[in-house]
Order: structure tokens, then C-alpha cells, then sequence
């Protein structure tokens, strides 16, 4: 028993938090999800999304690993070839998407009408 319990110090030590905080201005549904750039982490799930369905700021916080770079993917509901930041499964590069999960807040970031939007 107290071997195992100083198995697990180390990762709670080391765990943090980042918040995001993110507002839609795009006219239609929006999904969203984070992806982790160093390990196989998708929030909230690599089933799931959350759904942006009006203009108002929504804040997300993340249980993450201390120094880990997350970054936000976002896409038009049921149209993935548009997106905002890293898009569908974050497979696309981006140049300030993403975050160093160190227990801070984003900025507001605004995915905007059609000027932000990649295709």
C-alpha cells in the first residue's frame, strides 16, 4: 500500500489547469474541442465536442500537465473542412492557437464570421 502511494505523488504534483475562454460570432452551431501537442489528449473526449450555439463567452477549464501545449480546434458544425485554429481532430496548423497549460486564462478568443474562418 505505501509503495503505491508514492506512485501516484509525482502526477498529482505535476497537474494543472488551463482555462480558455471562447466566444462565437459565426452565425451557425460551432464545435470545439483541445488537443494536446504532447501526448494523445483530446478534451472533452475523442467522441465528444462541445457545441457553441450562440455569441456568448464560454469559459472551458482543463485538467492538463504541467509545461503541456494545448491548443483549440473549432469547425463548423457538421462541416470540418471549415474551421477556426488546429480544426477537426486538430490536424491543422495554426499560429496563435495554442496555450502552455500552466494554471493560467486565455485571453477571450473570438472565432469570428467569414474573415477567420480556413477552409
Amino acid at each position: 500500500m505505501v509503495r503505491f502511494f508514492y506512485l501516484l505523488i509525482p502526477t498529482l504534483l505535476f497537474t494543472q489547469t488551463l482555462t480558455f475562454n471562447i466566444r462565437s460570432e459565426y452565425p451557425y452551431v460551432v464545435s470545439l474541442a483541445f488537443y494536446s501537442q504532447n501526448r494523445e489528449k483530446v478534451w472533452p473526449s475523442k467522441e465528444s465536442v462541445w457545441l457553441l450555439k450562440d455569441s456568448l463567452t464560454h469559459t472551458y477549464t482543463i485538467r492538463c500537465n504541467e509545461g503541456e501545449i494545448i491548443c483549440y480546434g473549432a469547425w463548423v458544425r457538421n462541416e470540418q473542412t471549415q474551421y477556426w485554429g488546429v480544426g477537426y481532430e486538430g490536424k491543422e496548423a495554426c499560429s496563435s492557437c495554442c496555450y502552455r497549460c500552466n494554471g493560467a486564462s486565455t485571453p477571450i478568443i473570438e472565432l469570428k464570421n467569414e474573415e477567420d474562418l480556413k477552409y
